[in-house]
């Protein structure tokens, strides 16, 4: 069980990030673009927490297939992977709230 093994094939699976970040948020932010300032910051918000929770979901059960295939070194990595990318859309988008905030 090499890491260089582990790193890739989790890789892959972080493209399942990418694929809920575009659909969950990138939609439902064009459709926000239409409503008053009020309505975006709450629309906003709802998209990150819908996002949010789809993405713990899906890191459980990226880390729960890693775990099967590679131990606990391919559990562990998973989750801290997942955990950067899921912190960076969060920040990203907790500035994007607080713009409309302003």
């Amino acid at each position: 069980m090499a890491f260089g093994e582990i790193f890739g094939e989790i890789l892959g699976l972080l493209s399942i990030q990418t694929i809920l970040i575009s659909m969950e948020l990138g939609s439902k932010n064009g459709i926000a673009m239409a409503l008053k300032d009020d309505e975006i910051k709450k629309y906003i918000a709802h998209s990150l927490n819908s996002y949010l929770t789809h993405a713990v979901i899906a890191m459980f059960i990226m880390a729960l297939y890693m775990y099967g295939v590679y131990g606990i070194h391919g559990c562990v990595t998973t989750i801290i992977l997942n955990s950067i990318i899921i912190i960076w859309i969060y920040k990203q988008y907790s500035v994007l709230i607080n713009v409309y905030i302003e």
